[in-house]
């Protein structure tokens, strides 16, 4: 049983660094508590300055004390890594 929950709203990205070598980013963010348990935005094609506005919501239980926040660049094939963030 959950022993609480968690909302989660990502509003937008600003200035990220660009990993493609023609275009801008087509950004998306994983977001998980649990590896087992990821979420993820839509990808917002050809921008650095992503807006989003999603919420993600989670379960959380006994152990669950950080949210992980991954930003890639969703290319053809696979991804590349913006960046990362562990709160």
């Amino acid at each position: 049983m959950p022993r609480g929950r968690l909302e989660v709203q990502i509003l937008e990205g600003r200035e990220l660094k660009d990993q493609d070598l023609v275009g801008q980013n087509d950004a998306y963010i994983e977001l998980y508590v649990d590896k087992k348990y990821k979420q993820r935005t839509t990808t917002k094609k050809d921008t650095n300055n992503p807006v989003w506005n999603e919420i993600f919501t989670f379960n959380l239980d006994k152990g669950d004390d950080h949210i992980h926040f991954d930003v890639y660049d969703d290319d053809v094939i696979g991804k590349d890594s913006i960046g990362m963030k562990k709160k």
